[in-house]
């Protein structure tokens, strides 16, 4: 009786490793931990740089711009190739493990090192583990829940992003401040021990089924019975399409050139010859140089125009994250009615609402008010954009794959999509603070606030282009379809009374 007890438990401790919920709950909870110790470095850098490495006060700014393009770097750079080997190899566990214990690295160094040079180490490893948690964390989403959730899916993981990027600062700031340096740092390491607990348990049906095969009795449904059979439908499916069988009509020609597709293929390029896909990356593209633009200028510019202090201009920016908590929602609306609909929604409302902000130009209560109001909508914008066009990007390669059977070899290029994905956001990640921070000391608040307008617009123009496109491609589609269809149906009135004589 206990060891019946004992294997039923098992079975349902296993049943819940591998659900869809808590493969979600891990990648979330993955992508949290890495934006929050990407983002508690950042009001501790300074401290770090001029108090432990010995950077003279006038370097600092120098070091702080080398570090983040030391970690955008490394991400553009691992990312194509978290995603090459992530479609090639069939396990997605052991590559997230491994970018853990580089994100715990990281940690390591940042809290020794009293030298520049282990600092920049540091940004590297964090980059290259955000490469590895965002390629292969969003490939191993895809698996878990197939095509037709993945955007409520994406939701969590957007929801994940911003909870990680706005706790970071807000919580080493006060533990530094009042309890000290090592402080400010156990708090990572004590959310990389959860982390770290959480990958563990991951099971992948796929191996689970591997290693412990089901016996099939004579005349029994050789169907699997338990819920791995349908957790991961987007990884069967994936794998049903790259084996391709050979029907009784087909050529063993055709056959053998479906064959000779090289499993794991380098299909980045290969993926960036699609419109759909060129117009996703363009838009993500766009909305993260607003919202890292936003970043860069709005704390400084309230210092200057309100007279607050560096720890309120940052409270007030946390209403740019506010609509962040919609993610989910937005996901699910995205599933239901695509995605282009919300994404030009939100690049409008960054439009019309970002050149506004040029009205908030010195302190009072109805200035304040309306800034956070200007900052929430943009933020709905931005959520509105990100999290459908990340997830119609997830699930591009396995679309295609649909109309193109092998056309991205049998390994599929699921991760190479999202490693596109990671490559845009972080090559965004630098340039909207260069440009927006060169437009603010050049040109002024007003001029940095039209600008951010105009790279919404800029996203927008692609989105309003391939609509037209599509709309006016797929009329005369239908006129033909209905031409055919009175054509067959005046072919088989036709025909009627012929068979009806015999």
């Amino acid at each position: 009786m206990s060891s019946g007890t004992a294997k039923a438990f098992s079975k349902k401790f296993s049943e819940l490793r591998c659900s869809r919920t808590f493969i979600i709950c891990t990648v979330a909870i993955a992508v949290f931990v890495d934006m929050f110790l990407y983002s508690l470095i950042i009001p501790i850098l300074p401290t770090l740089l001029t108090e432990r490495a010995q950077v003279t006060s006038s370097k600092v700014q120098v070091a702080l711009a080398g570090l983040l393009a030391a970690y955008n770097v490394a991400i553009v750079i691992c990312a194509p190739i978290s995603g090459y080997f992530a479609d090639k190899w069939s396990n997605r566990k052991m590559p997230l493990l491994g970018g853990l214990f580089a994100l715990a690295g990281a940690t390591v160094l940042f809290t020794l090192s009293k030298n520049l040079g282990l600092l920049y180490l540091a940004r590297i490893l964090q980059g290259v583990s955000a490469s590895i948690v965002w390629v292969v964390g969003l490939a191993l989403l895809v698996d878990a829940t197939g095509s037709e959730d993945i955007g409520s899916a994406m939701g969590w993981i957007s929801l994940g992003l911003s909870l990680g990027d706005t706790c970071g600062p807000l919580i080493s700031g006060v533990v530094y401040e009042r309890a000290g340096h090592y402080a400010a740092f156990s708090v990572a390491f004590a959310v990389i021990t959860v982390d770290i607990i959480l990958r563990c348990l991951l099971l992948e049906p796929q191996s689970q089924d591997a290693s412990t095969p089901e016996e099939v009795q004579p005349g029994q449904d050789s169907a699997p019975q338990s819920i791995e059979s349908y957790v991961l439908e987007g990884r069967s499916n994936r794998s049903a399409e790259g084996v391709p069988q050979l029907s009784d009509n087909e050529s063993g020609l055709e056959h053998r050139q479906e064959k000779d597709v090289p499993q794991g293929s380098f299909n980045i390029f290969k993926l960036l010859k699609y419109p759909d896909m060129l117009c996703s990356l363009w838009c993500i593209f766009m909305i993260t140089v607003v919202l890292t633009g936003l970043e860069a200028v709005i704390p400084l510019h309230i210092e200057l125009a309100f007279g607050w202090s560096s720890q309120g201009a940052g409270l007030i920016f946390v209403s740019l994250a506010i609509p962040i908590f919609l993610s989910p929602l937005i996901g699910m609306l995205s599933d239901r009615f695509g995605s282009r609909p919300l994404s030009a929604a939100g690049l409008l409302l960054a439009t019309v609402f970002g050149p506004l902000l040029a009205l908030i130009r010195s302190f009072s209560v109805g200035r304040v008010v309306l800034l956070v109001f200007f900052l929430v909508v943009i933020g709905l914008g931005i959520s509105l954009v990100m999290t459908p066009e990340m997830a119609v990007i997830s699930i591009f390669s396995n679309s295609k794959a649909k109309e193109k059977p092998n056309e991205f070899g049998p390994g599929g290029a699921t991760a190479q999509c999202c490693a596109l994905t990671t490559i845009a956001t972080a090559t965004a990640g630098s340039v909207g603070p260069l440009i927006a921070g060169t437009i603010q000391s050049i040109s002024g608040w007003t001029a940095t606030s039209i600008a951010v307008g105009a790279f919404a617009a800029l996203g927008l123009v692609p989105v309003l282009l391939k609509a037209t496109y599509d709309r006016s491609f797929s009329q005369p589609k239908a006129e033909d379809t209905a031409t055919s269809s009175a054509e067959t149906r005046d072919i088989d009135t036709t025909r009627a009374p012929m068979w009806g004589s015999k």
